[in-house]
């Protein structure tokens, strides 16, 4: 497990990447272009299509949209399809696959009845620019409000659409076979810690975990809107 970080290292590095977040970056692409695979496993839902355009109309050059399910998914155009017998696990095994077969430089994930707001893509690309280096938590709406109300990581109040996570294998977490799977995977991640908690704009740093307030996507719309 990586060493714990000072705070104020990490906060000086951060003022540093904001003021370079135009110029180039790492492969000679600027942190602003870099790539998102969206995993989004199905069990074959007539939503399946709503949740993938959510995305895909702001989708930017060299994003991808990988729908991971059964034989015979009804899959809309633009997608890349990876055929996965149900484990049903709830998505464990489908977002396992998806992880593997990701070329993005980060990874975010969709159920197949949510939806991205359309601001979800921007909000992508401002943390790739601040926070390049920690997976994010956004903020969603559901039937019974906003989660998270707190910048804290617990059970049953992270969900995987909020997820924004540096595409780094070797530092991603496991899904697990439970309802809590996402949860596991963030508890399990391999990422440098930093301590104190301490903000960074409108951002909250607390342990190996970024919280940022902005709503970016809907659970069961339909509930919702």
């Amino acid at each position: 497990m990586p060493a714990h970080i000072n705070y104020q290292e990490f906060a000086a590095r951060n003022a540093t990447l904001s003021r370079l977040a135009a110029q180039w970056h790492d492969g000679g692409v600027p942190l602003s272009q870099k790539t998102v695979s969206v995993i989004i496993p199905t069990i074959g839902r007539p939503s399946l299509a709503r949740a993938v355009t959510s995305f895909a109309r702001q989708r930017r050059p060299g994003d991808e949209i990988l729908v991971v399910g059964p034989i015979g998914t009804d899959v809309p155009e633009g997608c890349r399809f990876i055929p996965c017998v149900s484990a049903q696990n709830w998505g464990a095994t489908e977002r396992t696959l998806g992880i593997a077969a990701a070329t993005g430089d980060y990874l975010a994930f969709m159920d197949d009845d949510d939806i991205y707001l359309p601001n979800a893509r921007q909000a992508m690309a401002e943390s790739a620019t601040v926070m390049p280096d920690l997976p994010v938590v956004f903020r969603m709406h559901t039937p019974e409000g906003v989660i998270w109300s707190e910048p804290v990581l617990k059970n049953g109040r992270v969900s995987s659409q909020l997820f924004f996570i540096p595409n780094v294998p070797s530092r991603l977490g496991k899904w697990s076979a439970r309802r809590c799977g996402d949860y596991e995977f963030l508890k399990t991640c391999h990422w440098p810690k930093y301590r104190p908690i301490f903000r960074c704009g409108d951002s909250v740093v607390c342990g190996d975990l970024v919280f940022r307030p902005t709503v970016i996507a809907v659970l069961r719309p339909d509930a919702c809107l």
